[in-house]
């Protein structure tokens, strides 16, 4: 389990078997500003903030190993579309666009555009489909058609 720490970090939790407590273990320095989104990919903790980043952390090595850079708003929401043996990073923001990441390159691939104001909620469905929600009342989907 994750959670967002109110001083911009995050925290690894363990369920301990007596009471079902919680114990912080691990604290992860991040972000410059407050923490707005996170995601979780096989051992990766991708979050979005304020800050307008993307911060990935691998859990092996508990470094932050990729910092993506880009947008000019904040980081509302993220998910992730795999397919086959690769995957990208699929992000919300408050300018109304939707971006897909390429972590290899950590380049911006594709800027999605169609929401008249910020997107709220991202998620993936079969088929490499994408479905955003915004403020402006619409629900898009999206479908993701070159091979990864």
């Amino acid at each position: 389990m994750l959670g967002g720490l109110p001083d911009d970090s995050i925290t690894r939790l363990s369920t301990t078997k007596n009471n079902n407590l919680f114990n912080n273990i691990r604290v992860y320095p991040s972000h410059t500003e407050e923490i707005l989104s996170i995601k979780t990919y096989k051992k990766l903790i991708i979050t979005g903030s304020r800050d307008h980043n993307i911060c990935i952390f691998d859990l092996d090595t508990n470094n932050v190993i990729h910092t993506l850079i880009g947008h000019n708003s904040r980081v509302t929401c993220l998910d992730i579309i795999e397919y086959e043996n690769d995957f990208r990073i699929i992000s919300g923001f408050d300018d109304t666009t939707l971006r897909i990441w390429n972590l290899t390159t950590e380049i911006c691939e594709h800027i999605l555009y169609g929401h008249s104001d910020n997107i709220n909620c991202i998620t993936t469905l079969y088929d490499k489909m994408i479905v955003s929600s915004s403020f402006d009342g619409t629900l898009r989907i999206w479908k993701y058609n070159q091979s990864i």
